[in-house]
């Protein structure tokens, strides 16, 4: 598979000017010299996995931090620039042990990287935003209808989990699609997914939350905006065990009769499932069973 990367000259970074908030503690200033530019990014290890990056740079060397959100683990980030603009660093823990290597790209909204182990046997993408690009900063799961303006109009209905999952629906002029994206800054206010119309068409969305009220839509490289019609909480159960996981995931409405409907249906699924797992497990079969989050919003009927 071919890598593009965007290209950066080292003396580009002058016109990275210095956040407000000072990113570089004391032992990234200790690495380098006098500190050019320097900034916080929050985005997504292999697709899934929120993390939040730290850089600095003094136009030669780079000092940071790799930070997984679920468990706060940080790592050690050094390196420098290589000749064509990409910055080639190496990922250590804090016993100072060599546990990776990320290579990549920087520009004024985006970090693109690749990290791989030190070992050499695991690969994956790291995308990341600068926490400046932001805007919705304590996130919960949730379900949202969006209009997106256009001609002619597109009408989504997507579920954003804490995880780094979307899926939804889309309405094309009467046609209902289903998609499936990813949440590209740990957050869930950005996010993209692939939507195949039926001539086989995809289209690719991609999707910036500005407030609570809408979204500014790429679609296809065009931009429109995307208000948010109409928004209701998530529920989530989850079980695992060594064999496998279940999680059920759906919409909370304020309505009793709803609640109890819903409770019935999915208590009965819970049951069945939780026992397949846990009769995976007495028989301790070698491959491990996966069973697949479900979700039922009113789409999925």
């Amino acid at each position: 598979m071919m890598i593009k990367y965007v290209l950066l000259v080292p003396f580009f970074l002058c016109f990275h000017l210095l956040s407000g908030q000072e990113a570089a503690d004391a032992w990234m200033k200790a690495q380098l010299g006098q500190i050019t530019w320097e900034g916080a990014y929050k985005g997504v290890l292999a697709d899934y996995h929120p993390v939040m990056l730290i850089l600095a740079s003094d136009q030669d060397q780079i000092a940071g931090y790799l930070i997984h959100d679920g468990d706060g683990r940080k790592h050690r980030l050094i390196g420098d620039w290589s000749k064509n603009g990409q910055f080639v660093l190496q990922e250590r823990d804090d016993y100072d042990r060599l546990t990776g290597y990320m290579t990549g790209s920087l520009t004024n909204d985006q970090v693109q990287m690749k990290w791989m182990s030190a070992d050499q046997s695991r690969l994956f993408d790291v995308k990341a935003f600068p926490e400046r690009l932001i805007k919705i900063k304590n996130f919960k799961p949730s379900a949202e209808w969006i209009e997106i303006a256009g001609t002619p109009a597109m009408y989504i209905s997507v579920q954003k989990m804490d995880y780094g999952i979307v899926s939804g629906m889309a309405n094309l002029s009467g046609r209902y699609i289903r998609f499936d994206g990813t949440c590209l800054d740990g957050t869930c206010s950005m996010w993209n997914a692939a939507i195949q119309t039926a001539d086989g068409k995809i289209l690719n969305l991609l999707m910036r939350q500005k407030d609570h009220t809408y979204y500014k839509a790429t679609l296809d490289g065009v931009e429109y905006k995307a208000e948010i019609k109409f928004v209701t909480p998530l529920a989530l159960r989850q079980f695992d065990n060594s064999t496998g996981y279940l999680d059920f995931v759906y919409p909370q409405f304020d309505s009793k009769v709803y609640n109890e409907w819903l409770g019935q249906r999915i208590d009965s699924l819970w049951n069945q499932g939780i026992n397949h797992l846990k009769q995976f497990q007495c028989l301790r079969i070698s491959d491990q069973a996966r069973v697949s989050y479900i979700r039922l919003d009113r789409n999925h009927r």
